[in-house]
């Protein structure tokens, strides 16, 4: 009798502690967070900023956002690696390039035109915090003239922290994951799709 008590007690509390929404709480942002914090990296997935700030800088207009980002810490951004990828949806045809991820930094110009006034994409990394900025020459409105009716908030944002004990763990080294490796390689690195 015992037996059968302990064996209902204890598939009850099995049951109870596994629903349906627990389950589809494990794909939570924070459930991700904690299992890319396991597995050495991070990865987010594409965002897009609907506001920015600006400010100005000599003759350039900065327009930047901020990401608040815990994964990103000291020794990550000295040993490891901190990619930001961009894209856009365009049917522009000089900026159809830019509808594939690129990584930061990049002039937002059409193939072989030389960046005159500036355009210029480029991300900074502090610990906690991903800045993504947009630089342009001689120009004080609030919203950049962009090509093809498109705006800042058009753009998206894919981030990438890997850790240095990731990187080891896979025998490659920072720089050639920073300098020489494709988007589409740097998903395969981190075992991930799209």
């Amino acid at each position: 009798m015992k037996y059968w008590i302990a064996l209902i007690c204890s598939s009850a509390m099995l049951i109870t502690a596994c629903n349906k929404k627990d389950i589809k709480d494990d794909t939570t942002d924070e459930a991700v967070k904690a299992r890319a914090t396991v597995n050495g990296y991070y990865a987010s997935e594409w965002e897009k900023v609907p506001s920015w700030q600006h400010t100005d800088s000599a003759n350039f207009r900065l327009f930047y956002t901020e990401r608040s980002t815990p994964e990103l810490t000291s020794d990550v951004i000295a040993n490891g690696v901190v990619m930001t990828y961009s894209k856009i949806t365009t049917t522009d045809p000089d900026y159809m390039m830019f509808s594939k991820p690129i990584m930061l930094p990049f002039y937002f110009l059409p193939a072989g035109e030389k960046p005159i006034n500036s355009f210029y994409w480029y991300d900074m990394s502090n610990p906690g915090i991903t800045k993504v900025s947009y630089r342009i020459l001689n120009y004080k409105e609030d919203n950049p003239p962009m090509p093809g009716d498109i705006s800042l908030p058009d753009f998206q944002f894919r981030y990438f922290i890997i850790s240095k004990a990731y990187l080891d763990s896979k025998a490659v080294d920072a720089n050639t994951v920073r300098h020489h490796y494709t988007y589409q390689q740097l998903l395969n690195l981190l075992g991930l799709h799209g």
